[in-house]
């Protein structure tokens, strides 16, 4: 079988897509490799600190008992989760039920109280 120069075939063992080396110590990353850039980061550590913010709120207000600690651990949950940089949703999510259950808590506790 005779090669075909338009038409190039890889060796034995040798596949054309991994035959790049590794970009050594200050070289350039290869392209397709994604980069964020300050503001991503900076994005991505906002919508961080709000899910912890929201966890920690969820967490104190079942506690506490608290309107404006529920409040607080649902907004902070849905903003952190709308944030595309967001790359763990579980704490905001984790953060918004448990701001959603102390507020139904705390509702209850109010209507059995009074009845």
């Amino acid at each position: 079988m005779s090669e075909n120069p338009n038409n190039p075939q890889p060796q034995f063992n040798q596949d054309p897509q991994f035959s790049q080396q590794a970009p050594q110590y200050g070289q350039q990353a290869p392209y397709g490799v994604p980069v964020q850039t300050p503001e991503q980061l900076a994005q991505a550590k906002k919508a961080k600190t709000l899910s912890i913010v929201s966890l920690v709120s969820g967490i104190v207000c079942l506690f506490v008992f608290g309107y404006i600690l529920g409040a607080v651990a649902i907004v902070t949950g849905r903003l952190a989760m709308n944030n595309p940089e967001l790359k763990n949703r579980g704490m905001a999510i984790a953060g918004t039920v448990l701001g959603a259950l102390g507020i139904i808590l705390m509702v209850a506790l109010r209507i059995l109280v009074k009845s």
